[in-house]
């Protein structure tokens, strides 16, 4: 999914304000090519293991990867802090292997519900990590935001399992790579990327050979998982244009638009209905995560 929302946002360049139209319409496509991609993962997942995917989708992503570069240059990779880049790298691939493998095991919808509480978590570690200061508000949209996930999981009421904790994960170092860039600024789309695409194919390659073993897909999978690939890189150079024409502050909030993509192919690909409690739940964490948003912009302006 694109959980490296936060991350990108902060390495594009300014928006042109006389195209928000066309920049709110490349945001909402971003968001549903990257949802299809998370829809073609949860179908695939039940046969093969989930290096084995992160292997052959990010290959299919190097395609669109490679069509960034050409058209910003071979200077574009040259990142200004090499090390942070290759931390960040590994820290999304992390991410990446999280939100696979909860797809296996949770519905589209309860797993981002728990991967969106990555706002609440950013803003509760921006204070002991960055000395930012959180205001009152945003501390009591952070606990109404968790709440929201307790409203979910109802602990005590359900199992929790490993999609569960895979999910947490997910959010945890998607927050991480977001702290990141706050700490030592954004690099160029291309240079951030790149390395991403690399270490991921590296990594998993490594991984399904020493872990699992090679398992050749067949012909319908493999075209589904290289469609995923091409969502996933296409939904980056997507979500850069956006960025181009549209504000951030506009822009980043259609990130939720996921939570509805997430009923749609649960619905009509996995007969999966969001019960009411998950519907409440992804309510009340998209709320409280809108709502930091909002109130995150407000200071920015006042500090400008």
């Amino acid at each position: 999914m694109g959980h490296q929302v936060a991350v990108l946002a902060q390495s594009l360049p300014g928006a042109r304000p006389d195209r928000i139209g066309l920049g709110l319409a490349l945001a909402v496509l971003t968001f549903a090519t990257w949802s299809t991609n998370d829809a073609i993962v949860k179908w695939v997942s039940g046969g093969y293991s989930v290096f084995l995917i992160v292997f052959v989708i990010t290959g299919f992503a190097v395609i669109p990867a490679a069509a960034l570069v050409g058209a910003t240059g071979l200077r574009s990779l040259r990142p200004r802090y090499p090390l942070v880049v290759l931390v960040r790298a590994v820290i999304l691939l992390a991410s990446t292997l999280c939100i696979f493998t909860a797809l296996r095991s949770l519905t589209m919808a309860e797993a981002y519900t728990i991967v969106f509480t990555s706002p609440l978590i950013i803003t509760l570690l921006s204070v002991p990590v960055l000395g930012e200061k959180v205001g009152w508000r945003r501390s009591v949209a952070v606990a109404v935001g968790f709440a929201g996930v307790l409203v979910m999981l109802r602990p005590g009421m359900q199992t929790l399992g490993t999609g569960h904790l895979a999910a947490l994960g997910c959010a945890l170092t998607y927050s991480a790579g977001a702290l990141i860039v706050r700490r030592y600024g954004a690099e160029a789309p291309a240079a951030m990327l790149t390395p991403m695409v690399a270490v991921k194919l590296a990594a998993s390659a490594i991984l399904v050979t020493v872990v699992d073993g090679w398992v050749m897909p067949n012909l319908v999978d493999l075209l589904l998982m290289a469609a995923a690939g091409l969502c996933y890189g296409t939904g980056h150079i997507l979500f850069i244009l956006a960025f181009r024409y549209a504000p951030a502050a506009i822009v980043a909030p259609f990130q939720y638009s996921q939570m509805v993509w997430a009923t749609v192919f649960g619905i009509v690909l996995f007969g999966n209905w969001p019960d009411g409690f998950t519907l409440l739940g992804a309510t009340v964490v998209v709320g409280s995560g809108l709502y930091i948003a909002a109130r995150e912009n407000t200071l920015r302006k006042r500090r400008a």
